[in-house]
């Protein structure tokens, strides 16, 4: 999806934001924008999931779920390893098979820009793990009503999962909670 295309699942009064998948056996790239907002008088925010079975790169990728009126819709990330620091441009997974932890070269790269102006609550779910090597934090678009939470889940391995959550405060920045399964 190039940066110049755009899908809309919008309520438009009421209900909520539609559901769009953006998924590939191979490559899926999204450098575009994609809405799924609640209706303006009640609705909650849609559900947006950009993945691939192989490579999944997400560079300007604009993802809206935003509700004035109920709760912020989801746009879920959900590659096999995860890399977050301050620099990095796209989300990339090159490999055979979407199971496979032996090897780091597959990472999808966060620069930590993302997490800022969030209009959607965000999770990230690598089937292998997610490594933060850089401290950001996370803020919500001034013209939001709401606050972005961002959620991190990781399969060590595929044996354990381990969630990770980030949760705003209108008084204070960042909750961090950790959960082991």
């Amino acid at each position: 999806m190039d940066e110049l295309s755009e899908i809309h699942a919008d309520a438009i009064e009421t209900g909520a934001g539609g559901l769009v998948v953006l998924w590939s056996q191979d490559h899926t790239f999204f450098d575009g924008k994609i809405s799924a907002e609640g209706g303006s008088f009640s609705g909650n925010g849609g559900l947006v999931e950009t993945s691939s079975n192989g490579k999944l790169e997400v560079v300007k990728g604009k993802v809206d779920t935003l509700s004035f009126s109920g709760e912020m819709g989801v746009w879920l990330l959900d590659p096999r390893f995860v890399q977050i620091g301050l620099s990095g441009s796209a989300c990339s997974s090159d490999s055979d098979s979407y199971g496979d932890c032996s090897s780091s070269s597959s990472s999808c790269y966060l620069p930590t820009s993302v997490f800022q102006n969030l209009t959607t609550d965000l999770t990230i779910k690598a089937y292998c793990c997610i490594t933060i090597n850089a401290s950001f934090n996370v803020t919500t678009h001034p013209d939001n009503p709401n606050k972005a939470n961002v959620v991190f889940n990781a399969c060590n391995d595929g044996t354990q999962l381990v969630i990770y959550t980030i949760l705003m405060t209108r008084s204070f920045p960042i909750l961090l909670l950790e959960f082991v399964l």
